[in-house]
């Protein structure tokens, strides 16, 4: 009876091993698998490489600096660089362009880099007068991550 137990948990050990291996594996081949889809979407170039070590995650509030630039024209749209107070955004909830919160995601802290936003990923039929931005207006924008806001500890 007890070599029976004993063989029971090692195949309760050895299952969840094994799922627990088969998820990694999907999560690794996902990642390569945005990581394609990311370079090939928003084109991006590295201007500044960042400490590569502190990465923002979906939900957490980051200072960022950012310029909407015209793709045809290289005319600025709308500036963040001239404040003397960063933007504060959360990321990955929707409230930045869809490309803006794709690329805050693979940045690090530091890091300055330039996408193509499509105007699907930016400001797609709608535009924004008040900068500028026409419906349909593809932009290349330029963001640099300030930092990582720390959050709080509730009591």
């Amino acid at each position: 009876m007890l070599k029976l137990f004993k063989c029971n948990v090692f195949l309760i050990y050895l299952i969840t091993f094994l799922l627990i291996f088969q998820e990694l594996n999907i999560l690794c081949f996902q990642r390569s698998i945005d990581d394609e889809w990311f370079a090939s979407r928003y084109k991006p170039e590295v201007i500044k490489p960042g400490d590569n070590k502190t990465f923002p995650k979906i939900g957490d509030e980051v200072k960022i600096l950012f310029v909407y630039i015209h793709t045809k024209t290289q005319k600025e749209l709308k500036i963040s660089w001239d404040k003397t107070n960063p933007e504060l955004v959360t990321v990955g909830r929707g409230y930045l362009l869809k490309c803006m919160d794709d690329s805050l995601l693979r940045m690090s802290k530091g890091q300055k880099i330039r996408i193509f936003c499509s105007h699907k990923y930016a400001l797609g039929p709608d535009g924004d007068n008040t900068s500028g931005i026409h419906p349909y207006m593809d932009l290349f924008i330029e963001m640099k991550l300030l930092g990582i806001v720390e959050k709080k500890k509730e009591l």
